[in-house]
């Protein structure tokens, strides 16, 4: 397999397209460029007060048979500030990531990294996205121990209401959740969308 070749950072900070092959691939940040949120930083500066959440589920070591008896973390932070070290203009803020870990899953950490489900990668990823398009922002994904609905449910239902511990999810603007499954009709989940939205967070 061939390996990127990477190409050193342009005059504005933003890391050129890395050429893979035939192709050409982005790194999350240089979206601030696509998207001309440059213009909103300059204008309305960085948004360090912003308070974005991301829902998804933690790993699993070994999963068969839709049982998971060795549940990992949902992600590992390391991961998330090395690609933010790696990819950001160097005058822009970083964003937090916090991990809220329900129904007894793990806190965010190396287990991460032995998930066979893709948990993790998806985690780390949203963060990722979510912290390219917000910088300084405070993101928290919030995790449940199983990819069940009643798991994705209990999950958006903490953010909106969240426990003492996690008060600062109560400012919550954004909520983003990288997750689908079959159609059906989830009155918990529906309830949540309409709470969202009467407190103007966009889901």
């Amino acid at each position: 397999a061939q390996s990127p070749t990477l190409l050193p950072a342009t005059v504005n900070g933003y890391l050129p397209p890395v050429q893979h092959g035939n192709g050409q691939l982005e790194y999350a940040p240089d979206l601030q460029v696509a998207y001309d949120e440059q213009s909103l930083f300059k204008n309305s500066g960085y948004p360090t007060n912003a308070v974005i959440a991301t829902i998804l589920s933690a790993g699993c070591t070994i999963y068969t048979s839709g049982i998971c008896p060795n549940v990992t973390a949902g992600f590992d932070p390391s991961d998330v500030y090395a690609f933010f070290n790696e990819t950001f203009p160097s005058d822009e803020p970083h964003p937090t990531v916090y991990g809220v870990p329900l129904q007894g899953a793990p806190p965010p950490g190396p287990s991460a990294s032995y998930d066979v489900t893709g948990a993790n990668v998806e985690n780390t990823l949203d963060l990722e996205m979510v912290g390219s398009a917000a910088p300084g922002a405070s993101i928290y994904n919030v995790y449940s121990s199983s990819s069940t609905v009643e798991g994705l449910d209990s999950a958006f239902a903490f953010i909106l209401n969240p426990n003492a511990s996690f008060s600062s999810l109560n400012q919550v603007s954004v909520i983003s959740n990288s997750w689908a499954t079959t159609d059906s009709n989830d009155s918990s989940w529906f309830q949540d969308l309409e709470e969202a939205q009467a407190r103007g967070i966009t889901v």
